[in-house]
């Protein structure tokens, strides 16, 4: 289980909490997660993570993000300073 604290790209600021929880299986990892972001709703994600590909499905949400859809990107860095980006589509 990984919990990351989200935060605002421009302010820093924390905007919500998230659960992501990813089983290893030889070199890919299968993970799914939500993500709370306060005031806003939740997004969750599934997929698998690999040595090529680095990111995962919107699968849904609630609230502001009700039938959101899209792509979850792990980008650059590492550990609490790895860029994770939401797109999603209109």
């Amino acid at each position: 289980m990984l919990e990351e604290v989200p935060r605002d790209r421009d302010s820093g600021q924390q905007v919500g909490r998230d659960a992501v929880q990813c089983t290893v299986n030889f070199t890919v990892s299968m993970c799914s997660g939500t993500f709370l972001l306060a005031g806003k709703g939740t997004l969750t994600i599934a997929g698998v993570l690999g040595r090529t590909n680095a990111s995962l499905a919107v699968t849904g949400g609630t609230g502001h993000f009700q039938n959101a859809r899209g792509q979850f990107i792990v980008g650059s860095g590492s550990g609490a300073n790895t860029n994770l980006s939401f797109h999603l589509l209109p």
